[in-house]
């Protein structure tokens, strides 16, 4: 099975993703999840860790079945897509503070991998924010909420190169 989960897992994305598009580019959903994959691709070649980061968006942006997923990229995988699920995404009635404490809280108690996925995630998100046409006040909001979650990153030692690149970008943001 582990030969198929890097593939079944962009197989997930790409089809639970479709018709969706980035805010503030309008580039297909797609190609967020595939420069997570390239970041990581250049730190692992385990393929639980990628497969989890094809579809580290999934559940909590789609209505993609959980059984369907957990049945094509196996538990492991799955249960890495599960801790990089944000808990706060059935809170949407709640203050984003909030929502993004909660979600802050989680991620300081999930596995060194789950947490390397997350900093890639970020890493892509933050540059492709700095490019944007995005509301300067939500750059600034965005910022401010990816500086909160540098501690998350930095006290497992994940990573020295792309903490060093994603506050440079936070920077330019």
């Amino acid at each position: 099975m582990t030969n198929n989960i890097v593939a079944n897992a962009k197989s997930i994305a790409t089809e639970a993703h479709s018709g969706q598009f980035r805010k503030y580019d309008g580039q297909p959903y797609i190609v967020h999840p595939t420069r997570v994959v390239e970041l990581l691709s250049k730190k692992t070649d385990n393929p639980v860790i990628i497969a989890a980061a094809w579809a580290h968006d999934v559940l909590e942006d789609t209505n993609y079945s959980r059984v369907k997923m957990l049945e094509l990229i196996g538990p492991q995988a799955y249960l890495l897509v599960l801790e990089l699920t944000n808990p706060s995404k059935d809170l949407k009635g709640a203050p984003r503070a909030t929502r993004k404490l909660i979600d802050r809280m989680h991620l300081a108690n999930v596995s060194i991998e789950a947490k390397l996925i997350k900093l890639c995630d970020r890493l892509d998100n933050v540059l492709d924010l700095a490019t944007s046409n995005a509301e300067p006040d939500f750059k600034k909001l965005y910022k401010a909420e990816t500086e909160a979650l540098m501690p998350v990153f930095q006290f497992e030692n994940i990573d020295v190169e792309y903490q060093d690149l994603l506050a440079k970008a936070l920077k330019d943001l």
